[in-house]
């Protein structure tokens, strides 16, 4: 019996099944709606919110829609979890955070600049045991505030397909406030299109909108962008030319400069007399595919091709059969 009793007390000192369970972390992946009747802590909480989440391992994008007053605004967050330099953006203010689990609680500090002033946050992301409710809960100070802000939002699992709401396909303008340019394109485009201006231009959506008040056209930079997307649009219907912002920004708010224009390169037989000029270009050049504005059009056209490449004429055309008429 000795011996039987200390093969059991060796069992329990050597074998590891009575050592606790590593923490399990949570897939919190799923399309999630605000109950505004669990959550507390906000005095004016959302007319509706929703948030779609994505995880996959490291990689975790929230993804929030919230409707106020008939405008709905979309912000995403994309997180890597165990870096402390996650960039992303809130209210078009740039944003950095820090994200960890803490247990199954996925913890996420960040700070986001507004001007001068800095707003401070803590999130935490709870999954609870059957896993059809998630809570967030916030804390949150901005610039000298003297204490923190805690709300708590609860939210209940949908269906995934409840992501697209009707509302999402509803043109711009009936659900952003101060549309003129975006006017007939679904609503849930915006987001894409103005990432795409971010992009192009090297700039944050600061650098147009008022932080906070993204409708406003205070800034210069908003008109001055409705006028590039007119000229675009103009450029489309009246040359034919299907130009981007890339086409001239690729990166930079101001376009570097190309090479120069050399007009001495057009050769002067093909020099037109004025009411030659105003002719269609196809009636006055042969085996034109392409081009439909004027005959004159053609030599600017032309000189900026060559700029453009940093070749000559003959790079494309043969001497001596170059624009036969």
């Amino acid at each position: 019996m000795q011996r039987y009793a200390a093969l059991a007390f060796s069992l329990l000192l050597f074998c590891p099944f009575n050592a606790p369970a590593q923490d399990v972390v949570p897939n919190l992946s799923g399309v999630w709606l605000l109950n505004p009747h669990k959550s507390t802590g906000s005095a004016h909480p959302p007319e509706e919110m929703r948030v779609k989440i994505e995880q996959n391992g490291s990689d975790f994008t929230a993804t929030f829609r919230v409707r106020n007053n008939g405008t709905v605004e979309t912000n995403v967050e994309r997180l890597r979890v165990g870096s402390g330099n996650n960039a992303n953006e809130i209210h078009g203010a740039p944003m950095i955070s820090k994200a960890d689990w803490d247990g199954a609680t996925l913890v996420v500090d960040s700070v986001a600049k507004f001007g001068d002033q800095e707003l401070r946050m803590n999130d935490r992301w709870t999954l609870s045991p059957d896993r059809q409710t998630l809570k967030f809960v916030e804390r949150h100070q901005f610039g000298a505030e003297p204490k923190a802000t805690e709300v708590a939002y609860v939210f209940d699992r949908q269906p995934d397909e409840s992501w697209q709401t009707p509302q999402s396909t509803q043109p711009a303008e009936q659900v952003y406030r101060n549309i003129e340019m975006l006017k007939g394109v679904p609503a849930e485009r915006v987001p894409l299109i103005m990432g795409m201006f971010s992009r192009v231009l090297g700039v944050q959506c600061t650098h147009c909108h008022v932080a906070g008040a993204m409708e406003k056209g205070d800034k210069p930079t908003f008109a001055k962008a409705r006028r590039m997307f007119q000229m675009r649009n103009w450029i489309a219907r009246n040359a034919k030319i299907d130009s981007t912002c890339w086409t001239c920004h690729r990166g930079h708010v101001v376009p570097e400069a190309g090479s120069q224009i050399d007009p001495n390169l057009w050769p002067a037989e093909l020099n037109l007399s004025a009411e030659q000029g105003a002719e269609p270009a196809a009636k006055v050049f042969k085996n034109l595919k392409f081009f439909n504005s004027t005959a004159a059009d053609l030599k600017s056209a032309m000189l900026f091709m060559s700029a453009s490449l940093g070749v000559p004429c003959s790079n494309c055309h043969v001497g001596g059969e170059l624009g036969e008429r």
